[in-house]
C-alpha cells in the first residue's frame, strides 16, 4: 500500500506498517483458520476488530484467499447474498482467469450488475422471491467451495442474522455451512451478548461450532511502543512517558487513541509535550459537545 502522511489510522486498514500489535491474536486466528478451523471474533465497539481482520486476511499463506462481508446493513437473506456477490467480485477481478470463470457464474443468476462512479467496483443486486434468494446464496458459496484456493469468509457483525424476518435463520445457514469443504468462516460481532448467545449458548445451532475470540484493548506497554515508534518515524520527539499519557487519558481504546494521536501527529509540532496533547484531547473534546 502506498505510504501515508499520517501514521495514525482511524478509519480502515492501510496495512501491516500501521497496525498496532494483535500479534498473539493473529497468530492464534491463522492457526485455527489455516487448520480449518471456524473461529468466532467478539469485541465492543470500536476497539480494532474490522482492522484485526483485514491484517489476519492479509496474513494468509499461499494457497489461500480471503474474503471480506460487513452484514451490518443487511435486512435479510437477499441482502446477504447482494453483499457476498458483490465482495466475491470485488475480490476476483474480471481480467484474471478465476475472475473470469466467476463473473460467467454469477450473471448466470441474473442479478443487476452496476459500478460505483468513483472506484469502478462491482456493484450486486439480487431482486428475487426468498426462496430464490436461498438458492442464489448457497449457489455462490458452492462456487467458492470448488476454488482452488482455500476460501476464508470473514462475515463480520454476524449477529445481525438474528433481525431477520426468516424463522431461524442461524440453524439454516449452519445446515448450508456444514456441507462446504473449502470453505473456513470468521464469525465476527460487536453485540457481545448477542454473539456469545449465537455460539456459546447450548440451544443454539452454532454452539461449539467455533473458537471463541473475545478481543481486548491492547496492552499499555506494546501500544506505547508504537506510539513512540510512528512518531519518531515522523520525525517527531516524544517520550514514552508523553505517549503514556495520551493513552492514559484515552483508557487504552484503540479507535480514542488513534484519534488522538491522529490529531496530535497532525498539528506539526516536532516536540510532543503533556501541553501539545492536552491541547488537542481540549480540541476533540469541544468538537464533540453537541453530541455529548
Amino acid at each position: 500500500m502506498k505510504p501515508i502522511d499520517n501514521p495514525f489510522v482511524t478509519l480502515g486498514y492501510r496495512g501491516a506498517a500501521y497496525f498496532c500489535n494483535r500479534k498473539q491474536e493473529t497468530e492464534s486466528i491463522l492457526q485455527c483458520l489455516t487448520g480449518a478451523t471456524p473461529v468466532t471474533l467478539a469485541s465492543i465497539r470500536r476497539i480494532g476488530k474490522t482492522g484485526l481482520i483485514y491484517h489476519v486476511l492479509e496474513k494468509l499463506p499461499k494457497g489461500y484467499t480471503g474474503i471480506y462481508l460487513d452484514i451490518q446493513s443487511a435486512e435479510n437473506l437477499r441482502d446477504v447474498t447482494n453483499i457476498m456477490a458483490t465482495a466475491v467480485l470485488k475480490r476476483f477481478p474480471e481480467r484474471t482467469k478465476p475472475g473470469k470463470i466467476l463473473w460467467e457464474f454469477v450473471k448466470s443468476l441474473r442479478p443487476v450488475i452496476t459500478f460505483e462512479p468513483l472506484s469502478g467496483f462491482p456493484q450486486v443486486t439480487f431482486d428475487t422471491s426468498p426462496a430464490k434468494s436461498e438458492a442464489d446464496f448457497e449457489s455462490i458459496l458452492r462456487f467458492l467451495d470448488h476454488q482452488p484456493d482455500r476460501i476464508i469468509l470473514a462475515v463480520d457483525e454476524f449477529q445481525q442474522i438474528l433481525q431477520f424476518p426468516r424463522k431461524n435463520t442461524d440453524a439454516w445457514l449452519r445446515g448450508v455451512f456444514q456441507q462446504l469443504k473449502n470453505v473456513t468462516f470468521l464469525f465476527s460481532g460487536s453485540q457481545q451478548h448477542l454473539m456469545a448467545d449465537l455460539f456459546t449458548h447450548p440451544s443454539r445451532p452454532f454452539y461449539r461450532n467455533t473458537v471463541y475470540h473475545k478481543l481486548e484493548k491492547i496492552p499499555a506497554k506494546e501500544y506505547t511502543g508504537f506510539i513512540v515508534r510512528k512518531f519518531r518515524e515522523g520525525g517527531r520527539q516524544i517520550g514514552g512517558d508523553i505517549a503514556r499519557e495520551m493513552l492514559e487519558w484515552a483508557d487504552g481504546h484503540t479507535y480514542y487513541v488513534q484519534l488522538l494521536c491522529n490529531r496530535v501527529y497532525g498539528n506539526g509540532a516536532t516536540v510532543i509535550t503533556t501541553e501539545c496533547w492536552k491541547a488537542e484531547a481540549l480540541k476533540l473534546i469541544l468538537q464533540s459537545e453537541p453530541v455529548f
